[in-house]
C-alpha cells in the first residue's frame, strides 16, 4: 500500500499551483484550498479569477463568485474610504463578479448583487441585466415569494426598468458590453 503524501506535501504542492489549477481542484474538491483563500484576499488576483471563470460555465463557480462578491463589496467601500489603494482594473472587478454571478442563473442571486447596488457614488447604480440573469420572469416570481423588503425593493427596480420602451435593446447592447469588458481582459 502506497503511503498517502501528509498535509505539508499536499500545501507544497498546491503552493505551486497557478490559479487556474487552483480553480480546478477547487471544482473537483469542493472545497477552497488555502491558496485559493490567499487568492481571493487579492484584488489583482481576483481579476485574474474573473478572467479565468469566464471562459467557463460560471455555475460550476457559483458559491466562490458569492464569495467573491462580498469580498469586492469590501473593496470598493475601502476604496472609497480611502484606507487602501487600487487601480482601474482592480475597481472593475465588483461589476464583474456580479456579472458573472449573475450569469450562474439563479433568481436568488438576485438580492446578493443588490448589496452593491447603491454601494458609492464610484460605483454608482448597477444596471438591471444584473439582475435578471436567471430571466426576468423567473426572478420576479422568485422576489414575489419572498416577503422581505430587499427582495420588493429588486423586484420594483427590475420591473421599472423593464418598463422602458427599448429596455430589450438595451439589455442586448449591455450585455454584449459587460461580456466584451471581460473578455477584453482574457
Amino acid at each position: 500500500m502506497r503511503p498517502q503524501p501528509d498535509a505539508r506535501y499536499n500545501a507544497r504542492i498546491h503552493r505551486n499551483m497557478t490559479a487556474e489549477e487552483l480553480l480546478r481542484t477547487h471544482i473537483e474538491d469542493k472545497q477552497p484550498s488555502a491558496n485559493l483563500e490567499h487568492l481571493l484576499d487579492s484584488a489583482t488576483e481576483r481579476q485574474v479569477l474573473y478572467r479565468l471563470i469566464a471562459k467557463e460555465p460560471p455555475r460550476l463557480y457559483r458559491k466562490l463568485l458569492l464569495r467573491l462578491l462580498d469580498k469586492e463589496i469590501s473593496f470598493r467601500m475601502a476604496l472609497w474610504e480611502g484606507s487602501i489603494a487600487g487601480d482601474e482594473e482592480s475597481a472593475e472587478g465588483v461589476f464583474h463578479c456580479a456579472y458573472l454571478l449573475s450569469r450562474c442563473g439563479e433568481p436568488a442571486d438576485a438580492r446578493e448583487i443588490w448589496k452593491a447596488q447603491y454601494l458609492n457614488q464610484d460605483v454608482g447604480e448597477l444596471e438591471v441585466g444584473y439582475f435578471i440573469g436567471a430571466g426576468a420572469p423567473e426572478t420576479l416570481a422568485f422576489l414575489a415569494s419572498a416577503s422581505d423588503e430587499t427582495a420588493q425593493e429588486v423586484a420594483e427596480y427590475i420591473r421599472s426598468s423593464l418598463n422602458h420602451p427599448n429596455a430589450g435593446e438595451w439589455l442586448t447592447d449591455w450585455e454584449a458590453s459587460r461580456h466584451a469588458a471581460l473578455a477584453s481582459n482574457i
